[in-house]
């Protein structure tokens, strides 16, 4: 499993012209979160080899991506017809609230 962060300094603004390229067709959750999933060939995989995503935005800001693959590693071959967590359980890790505790703010949430 893979998970990435944005810096503080970097955080996404509603404003900046990212934010609508990357998250514009994302599902928006009741608090505000925005979440992309995907299901693809792993672009540094092997094989065989897919990754999953889950990739989400805080109303303040604060971008957490998780990913998997079905391989022992990148660039190596697929070794399971599918990454060991589900989609749900990839976006409820980039939800847990202790990345935002982490990143000194309240998000993100559950």
């Amino acid at each position: 499993m893979t998970i990435a962060t944005e810096p503080l300094s970097s955080r996404i603004r509603a404003g900046r012209p990212g934010h609508q390229q990357v998250f514009g067709k994302a599902r928006e959750l009741p608090d505000g979160t925005r979440v992309l999933t995907s299901r693809a060939p792993s672009s540094k995989g092997g094989a065989r080899a897919v990754e999953w995503r889950a990739d989400t935005l805080t109303t303040d800001g604060l971008r957490i991506l998780v990913s998997e693959v079905n391989a022992r590693a990148h660039r190596l071959p697929g070794t399971r017809s599918t990454p060991v967590l589900s989609l749900d359980r990839l976006v409820r890790v980039a939800r847990d609230p202790a990345w935002g505790e982490a990143a000194g703010s309240a998000s993100p949430s559950r």
